[in-house]
């Protein structure tokens, strides 16, 4: 189905969608990409970042353990020892506060494996305590020395090794994750600026098709209507498609068929009316002459009624004189009439006188 098949609203809505469809779909990675850099954020901030400090206060505490505990060796009065005795318990519950708190941070099987190593370690140099603290007490101060500079030493500088492990381990821990963020906030970058890009070119090449395909039908339409405003029923007005502008071209060129067919009929009609004016314009010509020729009749036939009047004048005097005359001829005749029954009478008279002598 081509483009122009489709209608407006459907271009429209189709047009809109896959824009909305790629800012939906940037809008969730980009969330996505941000849960990440945060995971990342939180696991720095929540995880590493404390166990790096916890590791080195565990750092810290053993070797002031350690400095407490060399302080006592070279101690010479109970004040002094008791002193560094309380310091030595003071660095001990800060250390176990310490550990306790990292204990629940470890977050590998690696990194438990070198806690268990140094916890090992600690304990067995912790082993040395109570003698190192007797031998102390007791002013022997050279077997005290040897002591801890000996078997304690060794195990403190395992443990304290161990430790340095855990610290580098969880610095690394944090060094990738933010690295780790980094690069998530890299591809969550690009990839929402290709995206955005995608969009931009999809959003515009959509625009511009619907806009070249609106627009040209609507600037044929409106020079078709134009022309045919100005009496031009030339025009051929052609539609592609079936969108609602491809519909208004073929609605303007019924239009215009229609107005072809009825400007064709008037025009068909006025040439009829031009016939019968023209033949009209000749009968009213003849029939100017016929009056003429009426009129010129007329004229005669006023002079034979004047000849015919004077003759029924003179018709009327001669039957007036007729008339007399009639009256004249019936007063004859009236008198004839007598005479003729006079005469029948003898005529009968002298029948009856012959049928007698004829009986006879």
């Amino acid at each position: 189905m081509k483009l122009s098949d489709l209608k407006l609203s459907t271009k429209l809505i189709g047009g809109f969608a896959i824009v909305l469809a790629l800012a939906t779909a940037q809008s969730l990675y980009g969330v996505y990409v941000l849960k990440q850099v945060n995971d990342k954020s939180t696991e720095i901030s929540e995880n590493w970042l404390p166990s790096v400090k916890l590791t080195s206060d565990l750092n810290t505490n053993t070797s002031d353990f350690r400095v407490a505990q060399l302080q006592h060796v070279l101690a010479s009065d109970n004040a002094a020892m008791n002193a560094f005795e309380k310091e030595m318990v003071e660095v001990t519950a800060t250390f176990e506060k310490n550990r306790s708190s990292y204990v629940k941070l470890i977050s590998s099987d690696e990194e438990r494996k070198l806690y268990e190593a140094f916890d090992s370690e600690w304990k067995k140099y912790l082993s040395f305590q109570p003698e190192l603290l007797k031998l102390s007490r007791a002013q022997k101060t050279a077997e005290a020395q040897a002591l801890i500079n000996g078997e304690a030493r060794k195990a403190f500088d395992t443990a304290s090794a161990v430790l340095i492990k855990l610290i580098d381990l969880n610095q690394a821990g944090a060094d990738k994750a933010s690295k780790e963020g980094d690069v998530l906030y890299a591809t969550g970058r690009a990839a929402s600026l290709g995206a955005l890009a995608l969009m931009v070119l999809i959003g515009g090449i959509t625009g511009w098709a619907l806009s070249r395909s609106i627009s040209r039908n609507v600037n044929q339409a409106k020079d078709a209507a134009e022309r045919i405003a100005a009496g031009d029923l030339t025009v051929d007005v052609r539609s592609d498609g079936k969108d609602e502008t491809a519909q208004l071209l073929q609605a303007l060129q019924g239009m215009k068929d229609n107005l072809t067919s009825i400007v064709g009929g008037v025009r068909q009609n006025a040439e009829g009316v031009a016939t019968a004016s023209a033949q009209i314009a000749q009968g009213n010509q003849d029939l100017s002459q016929r009056t003429e020729e009426q009129a010129a009749a007329l004229e005669e036939t006023a002079a034979s009624m004047e000849q015919l009047s004077s003759t029924v004048n003179q018709n009327a005097d001669n039957a007036k004189q007729a008339n007399q005359l009639a009256l004249g001829a019936s007063t004859v005749a009236i008198e004839g009439g007598e005479v003729v029954s006079q005469v029948v009478t003898t005529m009968k008279g002298i029948n009856d006188s012959s049928k007698k002598i004829a009986d006879i």
